[in-house]
């Protein structure tokens, strides 16, 4: 191969920094079920700095490969809002799987009983909270906000999923009316500052925390005909840049992952299966596709990613 040279016996070929990077794409692209160890060592790999055998951490102790790979949420307290189906129940899952105590929140209470239920059907011995939240209503969110306070105590991640899609209209932006706009916006992005600006103050009490915002692929596909969900969406990442700055040296962090079309009953099979042959990952996505990454970020292994915004859409947008 022109250009390359084998690296010495006693050097890896690829060096720990391009190691890092695989890792996060590996979690991203190959775990269903989020797997990574931290904790007072650091980030664990599995690569031997001194060879090319596995075993090399970042740390001052050998991880084995049963235990490698392991995010460890153990006595966090995450709330997820929108969390009584689809991407936002995955999600719960996910963080209740890595040890978390998990708040399942949404417009409904009864329906965010329904999401512990079948959190508790799997991990019966899981530390859950139902609590009914209307994001778009500050009250509602600090109401919230008091009532884990009250159960757990302490406040360490949130995950901001509420939004509107389904039912809005489509069509030229021209003939949308005012109302149906302020209302998106009033659910997709009010909604995110809301609740975001309600744990704040909890987790710099406690100098650390995970902010976690859910997008949409849609802000770098400039998805036409329905400019509302869109626009609101993009509203975030403004959001979610300047709380990053804002926070970063109470050390919490501020990212946000926007999913491309996913199935959740929004679309019909056709229409998913049409939109994924357009992308690079020629499959339908599906909720589990966006715990590994919303897992990793909500983790002490992403203490210095902030500010970011990742796409997980298969390959469609190219950030």
């Amino acid at each position: 191969m022109l250009g390359y040279r084998k690296p010495p016996p006693h050097r890896p070929a690829i060096a720990a920094e391009g190691l890092e990077l695989m890792y996060i794409l590996y979690i991203n692209t190959h775990l269903s079920r989020p797997t990574l160890s931290t904790g007072n060592t650091g980030l664990q790999m599995g690569l031997d700095r001194n060879s090319q055998a596995p075993g090399y951490s970042f740390g001052d102790r050998q991880e084995t490969t049963e235990n490698r790979m392991k995010i460890d949420l153990a006595d966090k307290v995450a709330i997820v809002t929108g969390a009584a189906r689809g991407i936002g129940l995955a999600l719960a899952r996910s963080l209740t799987e890595c040890g978390a105590n998990v708040v399942i929140a949404d417009l409904s209470v009864e329906a965010s009983r329904e999401g512990v239920e079948a959190i508790r059907a799997e991990f019966p011995d899981a530390r859950c909270l139902a609590v009914g939240v209307d994001v778009s209503d500050r009250k509602s969110v600090d109401q919230m906000v008091s009532q884990v306070m009250s159960e757990f105590g302490q406040i360490d991640i949130l995950v901001s999923n509420a939004g509107v899609w389904k039912n809005l209209t489509r069509g030229p932006f021209w003939q949308l009316s005012n109302e149906e706009w302020n209302n998106t916006f009033s659910v997709n992005t009010d909604g995110a500052f809301n609740c975001a600006s309600a744990v704040a103050p909890h987790m710099i009490a406690r100098r650390s925390g995970r902010i976690v915002f859910i997008g949409s692929a849609a802000i770098g596909e400039a998805l036409a005909h329905i400019t509302q969900y869109v626009s609101s969406k993009s509203a975030v990442t403004g959001l979610m840049r300047c709380a990053a700055k804002e926070l970063g040296k109470d050390g919490i962090t501020v990212n946000m992952v926007n999913p491309g079309q996913i199935d959740t009953g929004a679309f019909t099979r056709e229409q998913l299966e049409a939109r994924a042959q357009t992308k690079f990952i020629h499959r339908v996505g599906m909720p589990k596709d966006l715990e590994g990454i919303v897992t990793f970020l909500s983790s002490d292994a992403a203490s210095f990613i902030t500010a970011q915004q990742i796409y997980v859409d298969g390959g469609g947008v190219l950030n």
